[in-house]
């Protein structure tokens, strides 16, 4: 069964800001072009899934009455500056999962989620969140910074409530 990812972010940004007067923004489709210039920029190759909703929306977030724009899942171009950001925030304490770590969805709050990959370089199943208020040494002790995958997928990502 197809995705409707337009419907699926409709109704995420629906129940997100429900009490808040704010504005959905979807970003135009990116071409097959756009995303495989972005995987070898990264050095990652993107799941299907992250491919099929790029596809149709490079990136969306929200925009506030001021006509300020939010980007929670970031274009395709504002990617390594963002990832970058995000690993700035852990590479002092976990040098090696910063590294590894490939955020697209923006917290508005210095963190991400994202992909992260093995230390083989494949794909860890699941999505990983980070925000800077977990980067400490008894996360150390851990064993990370990033918790278990917050959802399996983009899909349960975006449907979870």
């Amino acid at each position: 069964m197809k995705t409707n990812w337009t419907k699926l972010i409709q109704d995420a940004h629906a129940w997100a800001h429900a009490s808040q007067p704010y504005e959905l923004v979807l970003g135009p489709s990116a071409s097959t072009h756009d995303l495989d210039i972005t995987e070898n920029k990264l050095g990652i190759q993107f799941p299907k899934e992250f491919r099929e909703l790029y596809k149709v929306h490079n990136g969306f977030g929200y925009s506030d009455q001021n006509g300020n724009e939010f980007w929670a899942f970031l274009p395709l171009k504002n990617l390594p500056e963002f990832i970058e950001k995000v690993r700035y925030f852990i590479e002092d304490l976990f040098p090696d999962e910063a590294q590894r770590f490939f955020p697209f969805f923006d917290w508005q709050d210095g963190g991400g989620a994202g992909y992260l990959l093995n230390r083989k370089g494949k794909l860890r199943q699941g999505l990983y969140d980070f925000h800077p208020e977990h980067v400490s040494e008894s996360y150390r002790e851990m064993g990370g910074f990033l918790f278990e995958p917050s959802d399996k997928n983009i899909r349960k990502f975006l449907s979870s409530r």
